[in-house]
């Protein structure tokens, strides 16, 4: 079974709504999931309601305001720590300035705009458009 971490995007110390997307469609696995920053209770409640195993707050001075250079840090240093199989965020500004950059300093690759995300026996699919979303092209 593949061992999944869903990065959760904040706005006020609250979970932006595609983090609950995600994990939605990842409802057949354990995940974990990280966050920079504060989360509300509320959020928190919320997430064992999506089968998620393990929630990780990051926190710092230093991450306090949003810097991609900061973020990636913070989010490579905890991956060396944990091993996953795949790492996930929303297709947001943010997860696309910094997630390249992670990807990058962890020696990985990185699928953008991924529009679906399916499980089967254990293993995560995803789905992204080319040319304007005239092909689809399916991935492990």
């Amino acid at each position: 079974m593949s061992k999944v971490l869903v990065f959760a995007e904040t706005s006020n110390n609250k979970i932006k709504s595609v983090t609950y997307e995600i994990l939605n469609r990842l409802q057949d696995l354990d995940c974990d999931v990280v966050s920079i920053g504060k989360l509300n209770d509320e959020d928190v409640k919320k997430l064992s309601s999506y089968n998620v195993k393990n929630t990780t707050l990051i926190e710092g001075d230093e991450l306090d305001n949003y810097s991609a250079e900061m973020y990636s840090n913070a989010l490579s240093s905890f991956l060396k720590d944990n091993k996953y199989d795949y790492v996930l965020t929303g297709a947001t500004s943010s997860g696309k300035d910094f997630f390249p950059r992670l990807a990058s300093t962890l020696n990985t690759g990185v699928a953008s705009d991924v529009t679906d995300i399916s499980v089967k026996d254990g293993q995560v699919f995803g789905t992204k458009p080319f040319y304007a979303g005239k092909c689809l092209a399916d991935f492990e």
